[in-house]
């Protein structure tokens, strides 16, 4: 479901994911499959499945084991899916020359998923953040997601530092 939308004075696209699907799990050969049966450009394909290597690379390092063995929970859940696909998407769309992003934000804290509760950021997070600038924010929240941290770390080019930086044109 696609509408239009206001929050706090900004108009904007909400994009509603419905789905009755009660998979526990996916591994990766199972999100490929569910991307190459898509209808989707074949470079959006490749950015999408490049996107969740990346995210299956985090996981596997922090679970101790290999790409193959690891079962995403949160992440393969269709709206992660589509979360990924969408990102690759809008970038194949813009088609930038390159793509620059600022310091990463996280929460602290704790938080409650699939196996436990962990620290926060999550292990998958800050595994994907290493050698990325990162400020942890005085928040008890998650403020980056795995699925989050996969794309950014896998789209941008360059991590710099925001205030020095001049934009010609702004979006949101």
């Amino acid at each position: 479901i696609v509408k239009n939308v206001n929050k706090r004075g900004v108009n904007a696209t909400r994009f509603i994911v419905k789905t009755s699907e009660q998979i526990k799990g996916r591994n990766l050969e199972d999100i490929y499959k569910i991307i190459n049966r898509s209808l989707l450009e074949n470079k959006v394909k490749i950015l999408s499945k490049k996107i969740f290597l990346n995210l299956a690379k985090a996981e596997a390092k922090v679970h101790k084991t290999t790409i193959n063995k690891i079962h995403f929970h949160e992440v393969g859940a269709i709206d992660s899916i589509v979360d990924i696909v969408a990102s690759a998407i809008l970038i194949n769309k813009l088609n930038p020359q390159k793509i620059y992003a600022s310091t990463m934000k996280v929460g602290r804290g704790k938080i409650k998923f699939s196996h436990g509760v962990t620290s926060l950021p999550v292990p998958a997070v800050r595994e994907l953040f290493k050698n990325v600038p990162v400020e942890v924010l005085d928040i008890n929240k998650e403020l980056t997601t795995p699925t989050g941290a996969a794309i950014i770390t896998t789209i941008a080019d360059e991590f710099i530092n925001y205030s020095n930086i001049t934009p010609e044109k702004m979006g949101y």
